[in-house]
């Protein structure tokens, strides 16, 4: 069993009890799991922890043959006060854990981009007033994380810095979340 801590990414429920889970580890980079989650509190997986952008504590077994990994035990790092409920907060992690999900797809093992977006979220939900720019502060945070640290990023829109992304991230999709994120703060 390995240990490490990570940032769900997002969750995708299957039949019955069973999910598969991204999860962007200090380790491996980003792993999918397979989990069996359960709502008992006793339970080694609960389904309240694998919410996406928490912050975890992981037990695994990786086996490399294997294309979804086994999830062992789930321990939440972080409790976050006003991300995931204060409105406009929870409509900008609606669209970082959609980034996310699509810019980490294939990320290795980066420790100091786990470590900046742990900070950078903590800022996030610890933010009083001044935060309505800091989504777009993150995104171009990971942009210089994953290596693309041109000094033109620091001038970019969001809009251009999607574009960005979808013409060097291979897979990077037209975010749907991006029109609701617009919406919410204009």
């Amino acid at each position: 069993m390995e240990k490490t801590r990570g940032i769900v990414l997002g969750s995708v429920r299957l039949t019955g009890d069973k999910v598969i889970v991204r999860i962007f580890t200090g380790t491996r980079g980003t792993v999918p799991f397979l989990v069996r989650v359960s709502r008992a509190r006793g339970a080694a997986v609960r389904g309240v922890l694998l919410r996406p952008l928490y912050s975890v504590d992981i037990d695994y077994d990786f086996r490399p043959t294997r294309e979804l990994q086994t999830l062992g035990e789930v321990h939440l790092r972080t409790q976050y006060v006003s991300l995931l409920y204060e409105p406009v907060k929870q409509t900008m992690a609606l669209f970082l854990g959609e980034f996310l999900t699509h810019a980490l797809k294939h990320e290795s093992e980066n420790a100091p981009l786990l470590d900046y977006l742990e900070k950078a979220l903590c800022e996030l939900d610890e933010a009083g007033s001044a935060y309505t720019a800091m989504h777009l502060d993150i995104v171009r945070g990971v942009a210089e994380y994953l290596g693309y640290g041109a000094p033109q990023l620091r001038s970019m829109t969001l809009a251009e810095l999607m574009d960005y992304f979808r013409i060097n991230v291979p897979e990077f999709p037209e975010l749907k979340s991006l029109a609701v994120l617009r919406d919410v703060l204009h």
